[in-house]
This record gives structure tokens, sequence and C-alpha cells, in this order.
């Protein structure tokens, strides 16, 4: 019978089978691979397995210390699978969750943690993924004034940047989310004035429906203040980009 590989918490490889999750073991010389039972330490199981590819080739002591649930070992494979779309500089944890929801069982859907919880989850698996991809050094330091550069390894997301200067609109997202976007024939839009980088005065974000309840952030605007013209200058280039779209 064949598995499913999935992922620790703590990002590790399992692989779940028969509603219960093992973690790697080790890799043996004969090219297959050695897990364990994931509660063999706190529940003392010695249930293991040998897999060959995706089969099961060996088990030992069939019987758990414990119940399984595979709902459960689906959810945190399913949270796997949405931090390493979070390596994707332009993912945010909205699209990650949503691409990965959209084919989950309901069951698993209601094992997985709350959105909040699970967003914070993917933000701090995005720091520790810059982080290591900058050596090691910590992001760079926020901007004093709306003059600054923006440093390469973000440049994949930008949008659109109007350039340097007091009126500074910056555009941000990605070329998957803009085509759900052109092909939505509602918006949602948003705009915070609290969770904004201090040189700037609003972040503005427009989000389209992805399926029942779920409604991920397309773009986000970082504008420099709330006049008429300053919404007329972004919608103007959120045109430009998808100039097909044509929300209702």
């Amino acid at each position: 019978m064949s598995v499913i590989f999935g992922k620790s918490t703590r990002g590790q490889p399992t692989v779940i089978y028969h509603g219960f999750e093992y973690i790697k073991d080790r890799d043996n010389v004969n090219g297959t691979v050695a897990w364990r039972c994931q509660f063999y330490k706190s529940m003392k199981c010695k249930t293991r397995l040998v897999t060959l590819d995706d089969r099961v080739i060996s088990e030992k002591q069939l019987e758990h210390t414990h119940s399984g649930n595979k709902s459960k070992s689906m959810a945190r494979k399913a949270v796997g699978e949405m931090k390493s779309a979070m390596s994707d500089m332009t993912v945010t944890p909205s699209s990650s969750q949503a691409n990965v929801s959209v084919g989950l069982e309901d069951r698993v859907l209601q094992a997985l943690p709350k959105r909040r919880t699970l967003s914070r989850s993917l933000q701090r698996y995005r720091s520790k993924v810059v982080q290591a991809d900058n050596r090691g050094n910590p992001l760079p330091a926020l901007p004093s004034d709306l003059h600054f550069d923006i440093p390469n390894q973000f440049a994949d997301m930008i949008l659109y940047d109007s350039g340097p200067g007091d009126d500074r609109i910056i555009i941000i997202g990605c070329n998957q989310l803009l085509d759900g976007l052109a092909r939505a024939d509602v918006w949602l839009a948003d705009g915070t004035f609290k969770v904004v980088p201090s040189v700037f005065f609003q972040l503005y974000s427009i989000h389209f429906n992805f399926s029942d309840g779920l409604n991920p952030a397309a773009i986000y605007c970082l504008l420099p203040c709330k006049t008429e013209n300053t919404y007329n200058r972004a919608l103007a280039e959120i045109h430009r980009l998808i100039p097909s779209a044509a929300p209702v």
C-alpha cells in the first residue's frame, strides 16, 4: 500500500500510513527509508516502517500505543505545503493558505490551526527563510523616508514603483494572483493605517473571491496619503497591469 508524504510542524519529512504519522529515522544504503512513529518518545510507541519510493515494504510492531488521527496528520502536511510556498517571496500568507486549502476535505480544514495563528506561523517561517537566504543577516533596516532603494531580494514582488519622492506609490503582488484578480467578478478592497511602514500613510489591499470564505489579497498598495488623486493613480496602474479586468 502506498503512503502519503507530509511534513512535521518543524518541517521534517513524514509519511502518513493507515491514519498514523511517522517521522524519518534514516536513509538505508539499499535505497529504502526507515521511519518511526511520531510518538516514539512521548507515547513510547515502537512502531516502525520501511518504505521504497512510496510503498511500504516492511512494518515492525503493528500495534500502536495510541490512536491515530489522519485528519490532523493531513492538516500538518497542508501546513508544510503552505510553508514551502512561502519560500517564494511573491507569495503571501493568505494566498498560500488559499492555494493549499482549496483541495482539502472538510475534516482536514477543521483540523487546521485558526487562520490568524496560521498566518503568524507562516510569517515567522518567511522571516527565517529570508534570513537564511541573506546568509544569516537580518532584514535591512526600515527606511526613514520615501527616498529609499528597494533591496534586490524583494524586487520580484514589486509590480509598480513610482520612484523616490514624497508622493511615492508602491504596488506589491505576483502574476499568479493578478490573473486571479483579472478573472474575478467581484473585488474586495481594504485599507489599514495601523499595519503599514511608518514612511507610508496607508496599506491598501485588493482581494478577490477564490472559494467560499477565502478572499486572498492579490495586490498590496503602499500609499503616501488618502487623497482622491492618490487612489486614482494607484487604480490607473492596476488597470495598466490587468487591462482585461472588469469587476462589477
